[in-house]
Parts: structure tokens; sequence; C-alpha cells
């Protein structure tokens, strides 16, 4: 009489994990290889447990996924283990303004500050780096984040409408954000002339008027530039101008 001996056949348990954003929750499986005689998972009971050393903050990279017995049991079979790698990936991050001063419309010689805030995942590390933008295509500029937040002052801005780009140039855990423009404008304001003649509206045939003129802009910052036209000439106007007019002389409405 001789003596039969049947031993378990192994089965290979390879444990895998998907291809994540940074901050998502991890997910991981497994697959179970090796049936012989036509068997299938029904002649194995219980799951393997699956580790990872990722986190759900652990930054951009590529994790092992460990298989090991778990629940694991079987009649017919032993197990035998192979791990897997999770992916993390960069997480797309959103940015806004959270303020414009003194608003999208400033008067000439005002500034306009510009607040941005950038937003990562809810519970994860907070974006880091910096803001770029330009101002009509212009240079690129640039302003760094502090607790996800940059603010950054526009100034002397020529009169009408101006395109403001801006985007995050991302960090080690989030994405770079698409570039968003800003109009920011620059209105008209209502200049006012005063006219000062001296000695007066009337003088002796002979003596010269003098008349100076002043413009000023409601609420400007900066002084009006440009010309001020008298029928028969047209001098140019920097600050205070002084003209001298010999009589007889009209001066246009």
């Amino acid at each position: 009489n001789g003596t039969l001996t049947i031993t378990a056949v192994p089965l290979t348990v390879t444990a895998s994990g998907s291809t994540r954003v940074y901050g998502a929750a991890n997910q991981m499986s497994y697959t179970i290889t090796g049936f012989v005689n036509g068997d299938s998972i029904s002649a194995v009971s219980g799951a393997p447990t699956l580790t990872t050393t990722a986190l759900q903050a652990s930054p951009p990279g590529t994790y092992t996924v460990t298989a090991t017995l778990g629940t694991l049991a079987s009649i017919n079979y032993t197990f035998t283990y192979v791990p897997g790698t999770l992916i993390v990936t960069k997480s797309p991050a959103a940015m806004g303004l959270s303020g414009i001063t003194p608003g999208i419309t400033a008067l000439a010689g005002q500034n306009f500050t510009l607040s941005f805030l950038v937003m990562g995942v809810p519970g994860a590390a907070v974006p880091t780096g910096i803001i770029s933008y330009t101002v009509d295509s212009g240079a690129m500029q640039s302003a760094p984040l502090n607790n996800g937040t940059a603010s950054v002052t526009i100034a002397g801005l020529a009169g009408g409408a101006h395109i403001v780009m801006n985007n995050y140039s991302g960090d080690g855990n989030y994405l770079a954000t698409t570039p968003a423009p800003v109009t920011l404008t620059i209105a008209k304001t209502t200049s006012q002339l005063v006219v000062v003649v001296s000695p007066g509206n009337t003088a002796p045939q002979g003596q010269n008027f003098i008349l100076s003129l002043t413009v000023t802009g409601a609420g400007a910052t900066t002084p009006p530039t440009g010309t001020v036209q008298f029928s028969g000439l047209t001098p140019g106007f920097v600050g205070l101008l002084q003209i001298n007019i010999q009589l007889p002389a009209t001066l246009a409405a």
C-alpha cells in the first residue's frame, strides 16, 4: 500500500491601488489567480488586508500597496502575495478674487489693490508658491502667497479699460490654474476751469490783461494734462498757465 499526498495549491494575491489626486481617499483592490480544476473565487472565503503608506494628505508620488492574509481561508489553497502600487497626482486648485479696492473702476491717479485667494483641498495643505499676473499683456509679475492669499497693487494706469490676466503657478501638491482676466477701468473725471483776470475785466488802453488759468479734476489725484484753447491760439497747459492778451482781444466762449 502506498500513500497519496495531496498538497494545497498556492494562489497568488496581487494588490493594486488606483491613481488618485492629492487629498482624495485611497482606493485599493486585489485579484486572486491560480485556481485549478475549474475552481473560482468561490473556493476561498474572506478577504486580504490591504495597506499602504500613503495617507490622504501624502504628497504626490508612488506608494506601495501590500496584501496580507487578513480573513482569507481555503481548504484546498494556500496564498502568496504580490505588492502593487498607488499613485498620487497633483490636485487642481481654485483661484479667485476676495476683493478689489476701490472697485473695478477708479479715478485718474488712483491705485487698484487686488486681493487673491487660492483654495486647495479641505483638510489638506494650503496652496503655497506665487500668483502671476500681467497688465495689458505686459511683463509677467508675481506675488507670494501667504496662507493661500496674496495682494497686489496696480498703479499708473491711463484712462480707459485694462485687462489683468492672473493665475496660480502651482506647487508640489497643486496644479497651476488657467489664466483668467479681470477688467479694471480708469474713468474720466469732470474737469473745472477757473479763470482769474488781472487787473480785472476792465483796463486802460495799452495795458495788458493777465489770465491765470487753473484746471482741476474732481476727485482725481493726478492733475489734468493737455491744452486749453482760445480763439486764435492754443497754448500748452501744465499746471498753472498765464497768458498775456493785448487790447483789444476777444476770449472765445
